[in-house]
């Protein structure tokens, strides 16, 4: 007797990785504020809650938040926690871009070819969009 082959539809690959993903994103970032919580008010991060609570977007504090993905991955090794955020958020920006990924190659198993041209334009503009390139 034959197992039936059971398949698995776009929508729940493509949900399966979103739910997963938002998850993961959420344990980092959680994990980033539970070591600020942690390290509050210490010498091994320069910084104490009152500075982050009058936080002003007009003059964002540079020196708690790194600007390239290099030094936010050193840092987040490190175990630094504002780095370790940025991780999470980071995950999280990329988890759109994960899902038209995949959309394509699911839709090169299927076969269609309009779908797989117009995704990877989708991808293309928004890789150009998240990179900065001109």
């Amino acid at each position: 007797m034959k197992k039936a082959r059971t398949t698995v539809s776009k929508e729940a690959v493509i949900s399966f990785v979103l739910r997963w993903g938002v998850l993961i994103s959420a344990i980092i970032i959680f994990f980033g504020v539970v070591l600020m919580l942690i390290k509050h008010n210490s010498l091994s991060t320069g910084w104490n809650l009152e500075d982050l609570l009058l936080y002003d977007q007009a003059m964002p504090p540079q020196r708690f938040f790194s600007l390239d993905i290099g030094s936010i991955l050193s840092q987040a090794a490190a175990l630094h926690p504002f780095a370790i955020i940025e991780l999470g958020l980071l995950f999280l920006i990329a988890i759109p871009v994960l899902r038209v990924g995949i959309s394509i190659f699911l839709f090169a198993l299927e076969g269609d070819k309009l779908y797989v041209a117009i995704t990877t334009i989708v991808l293309t503009i928004l890789l150009v969009s998240l990179l900065g390139i001109r």
